[in-house]
């Protein structure tokens, strides 16, 4: 009798039934595994939280000093608190603070180099009187529950290891979906999704997502099979600095990003490949383009840009404001602390943590974002989509995009009626555009 899928759905249900919160987050902070129990701790579903930054559950006032020791445990592979336990605030879904305590295991591959971190979770408060922490839910003295902590990283392990060979392929006959993970020149791991035609033009498709996207979101998966049915092997791939978590890369390293993903399609035997990029994706794919000068390059697509980073922030704060975040990162640069997290107000989507590295990539007087300038050095075709009802784009940012093409570059600029940022409700108007457009530049 065979015991491995006896063995497997053991440690599913010991990790879905005990009451105790398991979470998993990769070495940028994203959760890729939330049990029951951290369900019913936090208030957030699993579906809510997995694939987004494990700091929704973390007081806006210690996100920097826990990003400063997690990203330390990620580079060294050692944390002090494997058999001791670690005693914090942390957030609910409705807003409430309490108090945990947790123990952390790290996942480490053949290589020794830490893949990820798991916590084990409880609840706690103080008993008067006694000086003794218990658990809120049992009851149960710290020195019993320890142990049982250690004893449920065990088999979050397991169950984690046994799930690894899940993610494959999926086919429909017309076309098939296949989770991929690349790595970059400088050593970055990036996943993705290939999206592969039955019948394969010349020319591929590379999806390239904005600030705190990923290859799963928004409408990339359903343009990306969309596209496969139309012929167009699609390649969805994260960058670097995917999902909401704090940023500390620089944004020129993203050119190794598109340059894995342009690799990749090529060893899939295209010779032509389409950049396509969303909000912020704009900006990359033409740094990509002007930098590298990447003669491969069949068409351009640029859905929704919001044009210059440093504008777009004077747009949102003033100039004074704008000009003062910048400062501030340059003073951190000059120190000698360009690694140093800044929190910083994105007004209509929210606060981020930033090194001043980062910032200053995006917004300081030697950006390399700017996209009119980049755009300035592309030669091929490029189509502008932007949704008349976009609220985190000023309206002259499509026309503008237009206007720094090249004289001897095709161009089209598309608005699409009632449509936002993300396209939300609008997904198929906007893949007949793009698609449409692609049939004939790029067939």
């Amino acid at each position: 009798m065979n015991s491995i899928p006896t063995h497997q759905l053991l440690c599913e249900s010991i990790l879905e039934q005990i009451s105790i919160a398991i979470i998993f987050g990769d070495r940028e902070g994203i959760v890729w595994l939330w049990n029951a129990g951290a369900e019913a701790m936090f208030g957030w579903s699993a579906d809510e939280v997995v694939g987004k930054s494990m700091e929704i559950i973390i007081p806006e006032k210690h996100r920097a000093r826990h990003w400063e020791g997690y990203f330390h445990v990620m580079e060294t592979g050692h944390t002090k608190y494997g058999h001791s336990v670690l005693a914090v605030p942390a957030l609910t879904k409705d807003g409430r603070r309490i108090s945990i305590e947790f123990n952390v295991a790290l996942l480490k591959d053949a290589d020794g180099r830490v893949l990820g971190a798991a916590a084990s979770i409880q609840e706690t408060h103080r008993c008067v009187g006694r000086g003794q922490l218990l658990s809120r839910r049992g009851g149960l003295p710290m020195s019993a529950l320890r142990r049982l902590l250690l004893h449920s990283t065990l088999f979050l392990w397991a169950a984690w290891a046994l799930a690894q060979p899940l993610p494959s392929r999926i086919s429909t006959g017309v076309c098939s979906s296949e989770l991929v993970t690349l790595r970059t020149t400088d050593g970055v791991r990036l996943q993705g999704l290939i999206f592969r035609a039955s019948k394969p033009r010349a020319s591929a498709l590379l999806l390239v997502h904005g600030y705190a996207g990923n290859f799963y979101e928004a409408y990339f998966p359903k343009l990306a099979d969309a596209a496969a049915h139309a012929g167009y092997d699609t390649l969805a791939l994260n960058m670097r600095d995917h999902d909401a978590g704090p940023k500390k890369y620089s944004f020129t390293d993203n050119q190794a990003d598109i340059a894995a993903g342009a690799a990749y399609l090529r060893v899939l035997g295209h010779k032509r490949f389409v950049l396509l990029g969303q909000s912020m994706g704009t900006n990359r794919v033409l740094y990509y383009q002007a930098a590298s000068g990447d003669p491969d390059i069949a068409a351009t697509v640029l859905v929704s840009g919001p044009g210059d980073l440093f504008e777009w922030n004077v747009w949102q704060f003033g100039k004074e404001k704008a000009q003062a975040t910048v400062d501030e990162a340059l003073k951190l640069e000059r120190a000698g602390r360009e690694q140093e997290l800044m929190l910083l107000d994105l007004g209509p989507i929210g606060k981020a943590l930033y090194t001043a590295r980062y910032l200053l990539s995006l917004r300081g007087p030697d950006r390399r974002s700017n996209p009119y300038q980049n755009l300035a050095k592309v030669k091929n075709p490029v189509l502008i989509v932007q949704g008349t009802v976009d609220k985190l784009v000023q309206k002259d940012v499509g026309k503008r995009l237009q206007m720094a093409v090249p004289a001897g570059s095709a161009s089209a600029f598309v608005s699409i009626e009632g449509a936002g940022h993300g396209f939300e409700n609008y997904e198929s108007v906007l893949r007949d555009k793009v698609l449409g457009w692609l049939n004939t530049v790029a067939p």
